[in-house]
């Protein structure tokens, strides 16, 4: 991950790219055995008592890579992406399962607008309509759409970093896509957390894959405005 700081005096540095394990989020939620595993992949070479303290989760290690910033400069400002697109809603988050924090910190203090699996699951239609009339309430012109395929319910994409029950089905995020691309126009996308190599059988990897293919194409097909030949 990259944050991007903006500097009191105008100039803009990238602190770069870490290497991190994808599926931990925060060192507070592992035990000692898997942090120091964690090290040992992601810092070889490192003597151990200074090995020890360092973070291994993504979350942990931008909080350290901040305070290390701060301490050399307590004037930066860090800009993340809720900041960049604006707050108000404008960042809408679906398929929500657990969160380290209740939905309303979020809402309240963030202006990120949740909403979580099970409601898309009891009442998808519902579901479906709260969503786009909610998009279309922040006054955005277009929707980039990024999708991470654990939302989607690990029965349909397992070969993910964090496989999960009770996630949102493939018809859902399908006709999510189609009408946010006829409703509201569709300026971009993405697919993430795919990961072949972690699958527990080679047909779950295959399943996953080709769910990944259909996303990435009724993204497209949304974005253009057209079928695909």
């Amino acid at each position: 991950m990259s944050p991007i700081l903006s500097l009191c005096d105008g100039y803009q540095l990238d602190l770069s790219d870490y290497v991190v394990v994808p599926q931990l989020l925060h060192d507070d939620m592992l035990s000692e055995g898997q942090k120091a595993a964690s090290r040992r992949a992601l810092y070889p070479g490192v003597p151990e008592p200074e090995a020890s303290r360092l973070p291994v989760s993504p979350l942990s290690i931008a909080e350290r890579a901040l305070d290390l910033v701060f301490l050399i400069n307590p004037h930066v400002v860090p800009i993340h992406a809720n900041e960049l697109v604006g707050r108000g809603g404008r960042l809408t988050q679906v398929g929500i399962r657990a969160s380290q924090k209740p939905r309303e910190h979020w809402e309240s203090r963030y202006g990120v607008r949740q909403f979580w699996a099970a409601e898309c699951r009891a009442d998808p239609e519902a579901a479906l309509d709260a969503i786009v009339a909610h998009v279309k309430s922040t006054g955005v012109e277009g929707v980039y759409f990024s999708n991470d395929i654990d939302g989607t319910d690990a029965a349909y994409a397992d070969a993910t970093g964090t496989p999960e029950p009770d996630g949102l089905s493939p018809e859902f995020v399908i006709a999510l896509i189609r009408r946010l691309g006829r409703e509201v126009g569709l300026i971009g996308g993405d697919l993430m957390e795919v990961a072949p190599a972690l699958q527990p059988t080679p047909e779950s990897s295959a399943r996953t894959l080709a769910l990944s293919v259909r996303y990435l194409r009724e993204t497209i097909e949304a974005t253009l405005g057209r079928a695909l030949a």
